[in-house]
């Protein structure tokens, strides 16, 4: 069963070496979902952001500026395998290797799934705006990614989808801040990714050929002569369905139709 593709992914893969891990993942159990918490940073932003280069200083990861007094900043290490706006989904982590999304001495991944989120899920965050109709439509592009990559693993969204949130309640509260901005609760997220689930994996019905390209097709006069022909008929009570008559003045009368009627009329004037 495919799954309806509704909006274009980019997959641009981080070329950071300490935010991208390239260490496979062996499964995929859950998914966590995240969002930004940078108002108005875009799904570009982001990633370039997590691009960033850094510096070596004695053995030791620093960001590549300074802090105010000149000294060396520690790199925080942090990445997401897509980030989602209004315009954009980009995948900067494939999507069969960890990510760094969830902190590692939360337990609360290990109670509910038996493993630690950034080993054995797909961490998607969400982006939003000032603007609410930018954080709609960003919501849209979001529920549905979430959707398309719990349908390619094989996750039911009411068992292994999951908030930032409900795994590190003490610090979180991604991405129920950004879902309230639009009116959205995580309950609300879950009912709509089940149902983009529903509508991208149901097979459409084969569309019926419009029965208007099998009418007959002729000039005014050619349509005036069968009416006066059909209505002669009709007249000498030879046929007696006005069905024919009103068909003909509609010009929704087929070929097959049409020569059925002659035989007819043929048939009853004994010819």
């Amino acid at each position: 069963m495919a799954f309806k593709m509704k909006y274009e992914i980019k997959y641009e893969y981080l070329t950071n070496s300490i935010n991208r891990s390239k260490i496979k993942a062996d499964k995929r159990l859950f998914q966590v979902a995240h969002d930004t918490g940078n108002i108005n940073s875009t799904a570009r932003n982001n990633v370039n952001y997590l691009n960033r280069k850094f510096k070596i200083v004695n053995g030791e990861r620093f960001e590549a500026y300074n802090d105010k007094d000149g000294k060396p900043v520690p790199f925080r290490v942090a990445s997401a395998h897509s980030f989602i706006d209004d315009k954009e989904i980009i995948v900067c982590i494939p999507l069969d290797e960890k990510a760094w999304h969830v902190l590692y001495n939360v337990t609360t991944d290990n109670s509910l799934f038996g493993d630690d989120a950034n080993d054995v899920a797909l961490g998607h965050e969400l982006c939003f705006f000032t603007d609410l109709e930018r954080s709609r439509e960003a919501y849209k592009r979001f529920v549905w990614f979430n959707a398309y990559t719990l349908y390619l693993e094989g996750l039911n969204p009411i068992k292994h989808l999951v908030s930032h949130k409900q795994l590190d309640p003490k610090r979180k509260v991604d991405p129920d801040h950004a879902f309230s901005r639009i009116g959205k609760t995580f309950a609300n997220f879950i009912q709509d990714v089940l149902k983009e689930i529903e509508d991208c994996t149901k097979i459409e019905e084969p569309k019926i050929p419009v029965e208007v390209d099998l009418f007959m097709k002729l000039s005014d006069w050619q349509w005036k002569r069968i009416e006066a022909i059909v209505q002669e008929q009709l007249d000498k009570k030879i046929i007696s369905d006005l069905n024919w008559i009103s068909k003909i003045q509609k010009r929704t009368i087929t070929m097959d139709e049409y020569i059925y009627l002659l035989s007819e009329i043929v048939v009853r004037r004994g010819e």
